[in-house]
């Protein structure tokens, strides 16, 4: 049997946009996803990072099965950063972005 490599979900898009939905949707069939996305649209601002201000993070809930889902009140490089070293346990093989 073929071990399930771990993914990292993310985007700039926010939590709930149709394309990150339907990725996750696809990729949890066949891979251990863990969704870290900003709670609401951050475009134009994906290489930015929050500085001075708190970053809240709640886990938040699909109707498909991801290993784990959280919704940051930050930007995508928040997401990863604290994806990759705060909530998820086992580290990660791969990070999509969109």
């Amino acid at each position: 049997m073929a071990k399930k490599i771990k993914i990292l979900l993310t985007n700039d898009d926010g939590f709930g946009a149709p394309g990150l939905m339907g990725l996750g949707k696809a990729l949890c069939q066949d891979y251990h996803v863990h969704m870290v996305v900003p709670s609401t649209e951050k475009s134009a601002c994906s290489r930015a990072m929050t500085i001075g201000a708190p970053v809240r993070v709640r886990k938040g809930e699909t109707d498909f099965s991801l290993t784990s889902c959280y919704l940051i009140d930050g930007t995508p490089v928040d997401c990863v950063k604290l994806g990759l070293e705060e909530l998820i346990e086992h580290p990660v093989e791969l990070v999509i972005s969109g």
